[in-house]
């Protein structure tokens, strides 16, 4: 794991490191998150690795800009321990059997509509096996 300390550092870093996840603030020194985001998707191998956007806002429009941006989630500051790692198994694609009960409001998509619902403590579980065997 890694961090920068501002958005031209975490551009940099995704152009030398292929994460398997990125977590982008929204709000960054330098280049914001989601300028961040649309220059680590222009890099050549980086566009399709997913970036899960954090911030304090939570208006529907904040929402739709980080979309708009290339990001593949969205967790609102300060977040659920549990809803973070839900959303981290999804967007890894470890959610094929998973569904998070925190996102009652959430459309079901066709990714989403037929999977079965699966605790948290359990998605927490998944995400430690997730991250120490290979995709």
């Amino acid at each position: 794991m890694d961090t920068a300390s501002d958005g031209a550092e975490a551009v940099d870093s995704a152009g030398r490191t292929a994460y398997a996840a990125i977590l982008m603030d929204m709000q960054m020194p330098n280049i914001d998150g989601l300028d961040a985001t649309r220059r680590i998707r222009q890099m050549v191998g980086r566009e399709q690795v997913p970036i899960i956007a954090m911030t304090a806002n939570a208006f529907s429009e904040d929402k739709a800009r980080c979309f708009e941006a290339g990001m593949n989630d969205f967790l609102t500051k300060p977040f659920d321990p549990d809803v973070f790692f839900v959303t981290l198994l999804r967007v890894l694609g470890r959610s094929q059997s998973l569904v998070c009960e925190h996102y009652p409001r959430r459309r079901a998509g066709p990714e989403i509509a037929s999977i079965p619902q699966e605790s948290a403590p359990v998605a927490r579980a998944r995400v430690n096996l997730a991250f120490a065997s290979p995709s």
